[in-house]
């Protein structure tokens, strides 16, 4: 008789547990799964009405998967990413192909589908410069990567929209762009003194030096018949 008892109980619970109108639950079994504890994004926080709930991360955070980036921006830093910095992986035909894909979306817009600064965009902004310049073949890897996170002059950052794998990969298809072989890294060369660097170009690229001018003979002064002044 008791356990019959308990029976029919547990039925009428579960009955009047599914009955239910509209949003009008009916016995809530796990309250917490109904009224989240966590506060939603951008609500107030009720531990501290004068802030959102929306926190920044604490200083030096990193998101999963990524890697640090330890420079600051400014052209010091850059150069010194320049010297620095360098690609921590190999690339494949399959980087190349996403490199390729990253520069047509985040930047061929300004600098052109061949990186000669000729961009759709160009008359509404200024012209940026061209990757074939010796100067900008000739930079290196790591600043190139400075300047896609920080971004310099009139462009802007894109550390927030192009990932730390896809800046190499955009800087492996600009130096296809270039003529240069894109999965060999341009680096930089200590010549001895800190701020005397050198990038490295690919051998059969590398800009050759100017020759000088040969030196031109000098004219011998013309003799004159004025007699000497008396001392």
């Amino acid at each position: 008789m008791m356990r019959r008892t308990s029976n029919l109980t547990l039925a009428l619970l579960v009955l009047g547990a599914c009955s239910s109108g509209g949003e009008t639950p009916g016995v809530v079994v796990l309250p917490g799964m109904v009224a989240s504890v966590p506060v939603d994004p951008y609500a107030a926080d009720p531990l501290d009405p004068q802030r959102g709930a929306t926190r920044l991360p604490p200083e030096g955070t990193v998101a999963l998967h990524e890697e640090d980036f330890p420079f600051g921006p400014g052209r010091e830093e850059a150069a010194r990413a320049g010297r620095e910095w360098q690609r921590p992986f190999e690339l494949t035909d399959a980087d190349l192909n996403r490199g390729k894909q990253r520069y047509e979306t985040f930047c061929a817009v300004c600098h052109g589908a061949e990186g000669k600064g000729d961009g759709p965009i160009i008359g509404a902004f200024p012209n940026p410069p061209s990757f074939h310049t010796d100067r900008l073949r000739s930079m290196p890897d790591g600043e190139i990567f400075h300047v896609i996170t920080y971004g310099r002059g009139i462009m802007a950052s894109y550390g927030m929209q192009v990932r730390p794998r896809d800046r190499w990969r955009i800087i492996a298809h600009i130096r296809s762009l270039q003529g240069l072989d894109p999965k060999v890294a341009v680096l930089p060369v200590e010549t001895g003194d800190d701020e005397d660097v050198e990038a490295v170009v690919q051998p059969d690229e590398a800009p050759q030096p100017e020759a000088s001018p040969e030196p031109q003979p000098v004219a011998e002064p013309a003799a004159t018949d004025a007699p000497e002044e008396s001392p």
